[in-house]
């Protein structure tokens, strides 16, 4: 991807991060046959306005079609590949950089989704990115006005992006195992009910009536997509992405990534390795 974003890459227990050198970055980017984007992960809040032409990406192992005035946001669980002729405008935010409230909106999203804005709500976040990106430049900006112009724009997505609303408890769910992420195995259903407050039963029936699916469907979902992630950016072996994934045993491990990834650990790796 041809951009000057200051991004950088940092081995750290076995694990390759795609960080950011600062807070908040916003510029233009293109993709095209020499610059494709191949599947990767990153330590940051990435969204991505497509300013003009055509292409697709792959985004959670779905492909989506990508045209003028589409939008996603990736979180820092998300994988995603690009490919075609883009040109975009992105922003890219350390999550630290972040109120609780926007993350729990982010994490309150159906991903993965790209929204086709309309031109006019298209036209009105190009603007604010615009300004974003003269912000960062700017070291007479105040803070403040960055963070204005970056809520801005993070609401303009939210605003059309389907959302899972009625008790929160989707957004707490996920904003509590985002967080426990390296320490995954020990997430379960007791140590999340222990931080919402509410009995087992309880919490299982509201994050199901919310979010569609069983608040364990979530859990594996999350370990395979993370189990997806060392594959891809670590040397580690099958055992031990299994047990930094919590998986009591190598044989659930396989039959539960093959039921969410439909292939195995090993051939999920040789596949986007040797691309």
């Amino acid at each position: 991807m041809q951009s000057l974003t200051p991004v950088s890459t940092e081995w750290r227990n076995g694990n390759l991060h795609f960080l950011l050198n600062d807070d908040i970055t916003s510029e233009i980017s293109v993709v095209d046959a020499n610059s494709i984007v191949l599947l990767h992960y990153h330590d940051f809040f990435e969204m991505e306005l497509v300013i003009d032409g055509e292409g697709y990406q792959l985004f959670d192992g779905e492909k989506f079609p990508l045209k003028k005035g589409d939008v996603f946001l990736c979180t820092s669980m998300d994988s995603h590949e690009i490919w075609g002729n883009l040109k975009f405008r992105h922003l890219q935010i350390r999550e630290s950089a972040l109120s609780k409230a926007l993350l729990l909106e982010a994490y309150s999203l159906q991903n993965p989704v790209v929204i086709s804005l309309s031109e006019a709500k298209a036209r009105r976040l190009d603007i604010l990115l615009q300004l974003i990106e003269e912000a960062v430049r700017d070291e007479r900006s105040s803070s403040l006005i960055l963070n204005d112009l970056v809520d801005a724009a993070l609401r303009t997505f939210f605003e059309e992006a389907p959302h899972s609303k009625p008790n929160g408890i989707y957004q707490k769910v996920c904003y509590y195992v985002q967080q426990n992420l390296s320490n995954l195995g020990g997430v379960s259903l007791d140590s999340i009910a222990a931080h919402i407050g509410y009995s087992k039963c309880y919490t299982s029936r509201l994050f199901h009536e919310e979010a569609k699916i069983s608040l364990q469907e979530y859990l594996g979902r999350t370990r395979a997509n993370l189990a997806c992630r060392y594959l891809l950016q670590t040397e580690w072996s099958v055992s031990e992405i299994s047990n930094a994934c919590g998986y009591g045993s190598l044989s659930t491990f396989f039959a539960m990534f093959r039921r969410y990834i439909g292939v195995t650990p090993q051939e999920y790796r040789n596949q986007h390795r040797n691309k």
